[in-house]
């Protein structure tokens, strides 16, 4: 997943169309002089715009006023922006599962290749005289087994593992990708960088991330505690952390959308997402590279004499 791809389809250019609309009324009702015609451009653009219920499959609601309330622009465009951040959110729910997901068959299939890369309870009651007949279905079935505690929440289990069989990724772990800031109306970066967190941190972020938006309406109670939950200390890393918020009344909410969290700065749009997609993508190949150099310059069977049969 490159910088601003399937959110870039799916999302942004909603987002640009949309709110290009609303640009382009204002700038009509900046132009008139008379205050009611300027009202009436202005309400043009509220009611009939359907920028807030234009969704993916391009179908516009239609606005109907309830009684004497009427919409402001900048509640319909706060309308707009939510809206946006919540598929962001859900946007990010599907990545860090594709990542699971992939890390949990990766482990299946080093199990397969490598019997003894596996721990003795990882094969729950198979004895050990039967461990070389299992097939690789059978590796994937259990990694995916729900009724195994090992494997039933998230892939803790699975990084411990890999994380203690291969001792070099530790020091790639600790890297940090760069990232920025990206104009709305340009597809260029600008020469202004965002402090991110190490790779594997930023991963783990993900995953509690994750956890907030599915189970939680993407509320976190406490930053700290986050933090804390992450293994992140200092007050820069905090910040960092912090930036994937907006703050409310009582808890803070997950906010992806763009950087200036007490202002509609629509100008720009916040990387962080991206940024976000990009450490689960190269920390997924980190380990994939690692389980390839397991086996040397040859693969593991050829050395071995005898190649396995993947069913």
């Amino acid at each position: 997943m490159s910088i601003l791809t399937f959110e870039e389809m799916l999302a942004t250019s909603q987002f640009k169309e949309a709110h290009k609309q609303f640009v382009d009324y204002i700038a009509k009702a900046k132009g008139h002089a008379n205050p009611e015609l300027r009202n009436f451009v202005l309400k043009k653009a509220i009611m009939f715009s359907g920028a807030v219920g234009t969704d993916v499959t391009h179908r516009t609601v239609i606005h109907f006023p309830l009684g004497g309330k009427s919409i402001k622009l900048r509640e319909k465009e706060h309308a707009l922006i939510e809206n946006l951040n919540r598929q962001y959110c859900w946007l990010l729910v599907s990545a860090y599962e594709s990542y699971e997901s992939f890390l949990k068959e990766l482990y299946a299939c080093m199990g397969f290749l490598d019997t003894a890369l596996w721990q003795c309870n990882d094969y729950g009651s198979v004895s050990p005289s039967q461990v070389n007949k299992l097939r690789l279905q059978w590796f994937k079935d259990r990694v995916r087994d729900r009724a195994n505690p090992k494997f039933r929440e998230g892939v803790s289990y699975v990084l411990q593992r890999f994380r203690n069989t291969f001792h070099s990724i530790a020091s790639y772990e600790k890297t940090t990708l760069s990232s920025g800031r990206m104009s709305l109306y340009s597809d260029g970066l600008l020469h202004h960088s965002v402090d991110t967190l190490p790779l594997a941190m930023t991963c783990h972020l993900a995953e509690k991330l994750r956890h907030a938006i599915v189970h939680n309406q993407g509320s976190i109670n406490s930053i700290q505690s986050l933090c804390a939950s992450i293994g992140v200390n200092g007050m820069k890393k905090s910040a960092i952390v912090s930036s994937y918020t907006r703050a409310s009344t009582e808890v803070a909410y997950i906010w992806l959308v763009y950087d200036e969290k007490g202002m509609l700065d629509y100008r720009f749009l916040s990387l962080r997402i991206s940024h976000l997609f990009e450490s689960l993508c190269a920390h997924a190949c980190l380990l994939y590279k690692s389980c390839l150099g397991h086996f040397g310059k040859s693969p593991y069977w050829d050395r071995q004499n005898k190649k396995p049969k993947v069913e």
